[in-house]
């Protein structure tokens, strides 16, 4: 409202956003960059979500329904009976079950502060469990740390890249090997490897388009998709067989979110299983399998997706507020 009020007094204004919606409800004209390129500059009223999502990755786009139904495979990992705290103490998640296949998608639906954060934070081991037990293979795991998951096949990406994922004064070369840095491959007793963590980093970069001019500079100089790939590069780098993902596109735009859609979905083919908790209904319907809506602490039921956008929000919007 502010911005129109402007524009009628007569200030001219730029917006700049990687929101579709946003620039065509509230712009005039809409111009479209991509690769540090003017691509197109349209009308508002002209275009649709579609077309500008074409325009910014350079290819038709369908977010509606990205992945493929297909049977399950083996049980990689299970929760049973589990329950989890808060921090302040009371029980955050109650009497949780989770089963986890090969090759599959499973996404953690609910309305925020229902126990999303707790569980995922559990699954990797950076959560205690207050109760229940956790299965890998069949093999129950005595305490699951995220030493004993990262040894089992398992790797992380967290849902703040900034505060959890990276460290942003770091090279984005030296990002790419946090967590693996005490590797025999790029450290020698105290003494890190340079050349070793360099050609990792070009590997990496090329491998999975981090659009990064210099790979000793700061990785805070990376736009929020490159830094997102910067963590997701890191972690399918461990080669691992489970993946635990948490809001794999928060805050980054159209064509960075499409390519790591793809990426994720390529992990899934390979056999993979990958674990995605998102407050994106869009994103949980595009790219998952099935998903499990969580209410009040508890898995209030699983939702398989058909395709019909409005009706599959409808239906995991029941569920997620059956125990409220």
């Amino acid at each position: 409202d502010s911005l129109r009020r402007m524009a009628s007094e007569g200030y001219s204004i730029i917006l700049i956003t990687h929101k579709m919606r946003e620039a065509i409800d509230f712009c005039d004209r809409i111009t479209v960059m991509r690769s540090g390129k003017v691509v197109s500059t349209i009308n508002a009223r002209d275009t649709t979500e579609d077309e500008l999502a074409e325009m910014m990755v350079g290819r038709s786009v369908n977010f509606n329904r990205m992945v493929q139904p297909q049977e399950r495979g083996s049980t990689l990992f299970e929760l049973r009976n589990v329950s989890i705290k808060h921090d302040k103490g009371h029980m955050a998640v109650k009497h949780a079950d989770l089963e986890l296949h090969s090759g599959e998608i499973v996404g953690i639906a609910g309305v925020d502060g229902n126990g999303q954060l707790e569980l995922g934070e559990a699954i990797f081991g950076l959560r205690r469990i207050a109760q229940g037990e956790v299965y890998v293979d069949g093999e129950k795991i005595a305490r699951n740390t995220p030493d004993v998951m990262i040894a089992k096949g398992m790797a992380h990406i967290p849902d703040d890249r900034h505060k959890k994922g990276l460290v942003m004064d770091f090279s984005t070369m030296d990002n790419l090997i946090l967590g693996f840095q005490r590797s025999p491959k790029y450290s020698r007793s105290i003494f890190c490897k340079r050349t070793a963590i360099a050609e990792n980093a070009a590997k990496l970069k090329e491998s999975y388009d981090i659009r990064c001019h210099d790979i000793t500079l700061p990785v805070r100089g990376l736009s929020g998709g490159n830094q997102q790939k910067v963590c997701l590069a890191k972690a399918f780098a461990l080669q691992p067989r489970f993946l635990f993902v948490s809001e794999p596109t928060r805050g980054i735009d159209v064509g960075a979110k499409y390519e790591i859609y793809e990426l994720i979905q390529s992990l899934a083919k390979q056999g993979k299983s990958i674990i995605m908790v998102s407050s994106e209904m869009p994103e949980l319907l595009g790219t998952c399998n099935r998903i499990l809506v969580m209410s009040a602490g508890q898995i209030a039921g699983e939702y398989v997706p058909t395709g019909d956008g409005k009706v599959d929000q409808e239906k995991i919007l029941e569920l997620a507020a059956k125990n409220l």
